[in-house]
């Protein structure tokens, strides 16, 4: 199982640091495969050493194969074309126009819905002892519901500014930098937390023990709080386009 378990490995280090130079945009195409001298191309490479090389590298490579990370053989194909096309006006004379890709500096992102967050309310399920994070609410999502609780909605300007603030300090996602990135129109973390085009125009819905919701501690708004930024975060990422293409 051991070259199995390496494959899987490989096919895992592939995409944990995913790359682009100015001449190889694609971060998702290996670029050096043609270029041995490149200096970059050791970014790209893996070396395997073992006491039975022959025997581990077969069944390294023939896990790969069935991992789907290596094809099994490779085939080399000429394809010609035919004379009558050859002559025709359009192979002639023809033009094919080419829109140029840059990268995409979301400079029209206005609100954290421009980014694909469109539900408004996130489901904070508290439960004894602890809070159990639910999820964003949709008109036609069922949520299970606990015996004799009851909802309470708490819109996030509600909730006191220093928890929302532990909240985003807590996740990486949401320093300033990254903020500037996919939101460049925020110039502050503060208009991101007070401005109704961001966490201001969200609520969230606490359920639980109608006791529970007459005073809500700390702790549960700071993991509502979390919750809700880590489903903003999923949604976000989803809806990344790294380029965008010219007119």
């Amino acid at each position: 199982q051991q070259p199995i378990s390496e494959a899987q490995l490989i096919g895992r280090g592939a995409r944990y640091f995913p790359f682009a130079t100015e001449e190889h945009p694609d971060r998702f195409k290996r670029k050096f495969d043609a270029d041995l001298n490149n200096e970059l191309r050791v970014l790209e490479e893996l070396h395997f050493h073992s006491v039975y090389d022959n025997r581990y590298i077969s069944e390294l490579t023939r896990a790969l194969i069935e991992e789907g990370l290596k094809d099994e053989k490779e085939v080399v194909r000429q394809l010609k074309l035919k004379e009558s096309f050859k002559a025709s006006d359009f192979y002639k004379d023809g033009i094919i126009y080419i829109n140029e890709r840059i990268v995409n500096d979301y400079k029209d992102i206005m609100s954290i819905a421009d980014m694909g967050v469109k539900k408004r309310n996130y489901l904070h399920k508290i439960a004894t002892g602890r809070g159990i994070t639910g999820a964003l609410l949709g008109e036609d999502e069922k949520v299970d519901v606990i015996p004799d609780a009851k909802q309470k909605d708490v819109p996030v300007n509600k909730i006191e500014r220093h928890i929302v603030q532990n909240a985003l300090a807590r996740n990486p996602f949401y320093t300033f930098s990254s903020l500037s990135r996919y939101f460049p129109n925020v110039k502050s973390k503060l208009e991101f937390i007070e401005s109704v085009d961001y966490l201001a125009g969200l609520e969230i819905t606490f359920q639980g023990d109608p006791k529970q919701l007459e005073d809500l501690p700390n702790v549960e708004k700071l993991e509502a709080i979390s919750g809700l930024l880590a489903q903003i975060e999923a949604e976000v990422k989803q809806n990344i386009t790294e380029f965008i293409g010219t007119e």
